[in-house]
């Protein structure tokens, strides 16, 4: 039960995250208890749920958290204009004011960046919560927050609470070189009177409002959308995802990253699900404690059952499919993944930054009919093919590099150097192919030079991958 109740712990601290960081006084607290068969009581205990805020890696420290600590939202835009944000930083602060179809006005503000899991772990003691996974390595949290496709993205805050999380709401697709990317938009009526739309069941913002569309057109601009980065190829790459930068806006920068010919492996994106709490939720009470698993409003939407026995019988906790709710001893596949991923978006950081003058990189281009993930053009050398694996390579990663070797040199399009797989090791049945294959010669009656690296081999041959 104790897991249990963590984990409405945390989804709580994520949706009423400003409400618990307004005022010292202001808490929620959760009361559980364990009871037997002849419904003794065997234990009980509380849970304090404190906020869980979002954190940035290149977060500017003088950035302001809330627009409610000025006297006036131009004091607020005028504080996140002047903020000196590196341009190099994947990291962005931007307002803007939306009026709707009905003449509302809005003030927005949003921040943007490449999610520090770490420091929000911290932040909150997390280990000690329950609120992380126990997958070795992985600083992920049970809800919401993980590096993964799914849970990247962007919450949604408005009257009062958290109304939508990893929210995806530009136009362009998720990928897992997007998987850092998170931000929080803020979302307050000019007038006290109004409330930002929801949804019937007040657990999203209503997406079929001219607010809504209004906030999607300006998010979308490449100053503030996520960007994919790709080298140059001369193939039509994912639409429009190789332009812009990750910064931009007032107070944004790295606006300028899209004249650079390198993978941005950091960030990231998210989940279409979106839900949230009930209007009545713990919005107006400063204090408030559940009973038999309770969590302090026995109709709350967003912990599933009132008794407590289940956290998460539907999707209101989350828009990323996280139905279970229990103890995150089950790993997902997401969070097994984080770590490989990682480690082979270091090794393709490493084959960037090693790039010299006149060499050219470009990513996912066709050659002869076949795509191949990367390919390194050397001014002063030959030229080098990767294949690219997140995680274990299988038989048909093998044949994909017989593919790479085969087409590039049949295309002409250069002197052929070697093919080299970056990954975190090989099946056995892989092994047996790289082997076989090796022994072999292509169509030029050359042997097969193929290069297995992985983040723990120490190889003297390619010091630009393993350094």
């Amino acid at each position: 039960m104790s897991m249990k109740a963590s984990y409405v712990a945390l989804v709580l601290g994520i949706r009423f995250r400003r409400l618990l960081g307004a005022h010292p006084d202001n808490s929620i607290t959760i009361t559980y208890r364990d009871i037997d068969a002849d419904e003794e009581v065997v234990s009980e205990d509380t849970i304090d749920v404190p906020p869980v805020n979002m954190a940035f890696i290149d977060a500017v420290e003088s950035a302001p958290s809330d627009m409610a600590d000025y006297d006036s939202f131009e004091e607020f835009e005028a504080a996140v204009a002047d903020l000196d944000i590196p341009e190099d930083a994947k990291y962005g602060y931007d307002t803007t004011t939306l009026t709707d179809d009905l003449g509302v006005t809005y003030n927005v503000s949003y921040e943007y960046g490449n999610i520090d899991l770490e420091a929000m772990g911290e932040a909150v003691d997390a280990d000690d919560r329950n609120f992380t996974v126990t997958t070795p390595g992985s600083d992920n949290f049970r809800y919401r927050y993980r590096i993964s496709t799914n849970d990247a993205g962007v919450d949604v805050y408005a009257n009062g609470r958290v109304l939508n999380t990893n929210e995806w709401p530009f136009e362009i697709d998720r990928h897992q070189t997007l998987n850092r990317f998170n931000g929080v938009i803020r979302i307050e009526p000019a007038a006290e009177e109004h409330e930002v739309p929801t949804n019937n069941e007040k657990t999203g913002i209503d997406e079929t409002s001219s607010l809504w569309q209004k906030l999607r057109e300006w998010l979308d601009d490449d100053s503030r959308k996520p960007q994919r980065k790709v080298y140059d190829s001369d193939s039509d790459d994912d639409d429009d995802e190789s332009s812009g930068g990750d910064g931009g806006g007032s107070g944004s920068t790295n606006d300028g990253d899209d004249d650079t010919d390198t993978i941005d492996d950091d960030d990231t994106g998210g989940d279409d699900d979106t839900t949230g709490g009930d209007d009545d939720e713990t919005g107006d009470d400063d204090e408030s404690s559940g009973g038999d698993g309770g969590t302090g409003d026995d109709d709350d939407d967003d912990t599933g059952d009132d008794d407590g026995d289940d956290t998460s019988d539907g999707d209101d906790e989350s828009g990323n499919g996280d139905d279970d709710g229990t103890d995150d001893d089950d790993k997902t596949d997401d969070d097994e993944d984080e770590s490989e991923q990682t480690e082979i978006e270091a090794l393709i950081e490493n084959i960037e930054s090693s790039a010299k003058p006149g060499d050219s990189l470009r990513s996912e281009t066709e050659i002869d009919g076949g795509e191949i993930d990367l390919i390194h053009e050397q001014a002063d050398g030959p030229t080098n093919l990767y294949k690219i694996v997140h995680g274990q390579a299988r038989p048909n990663d093998i044949y994909e590099m017989m593919m790479y070797q085969d087409h590039f040199k049949r295309s002409g399009d250069g002197e052929y150097g070697q093919t080299i797989l970056l990954c975190t090791g090989l099946t056995d049945d892989a092994e047996s192919d790289h082997d076989s294959i090796t022994h072999r010669t292509d169509d030029h009656d050359e042997p097969y030079e193929f290069v297995v690296v992985t983040p723990d081999t120490a190889s003297e041959d390619l010091p630009w991958v393993t350094e």
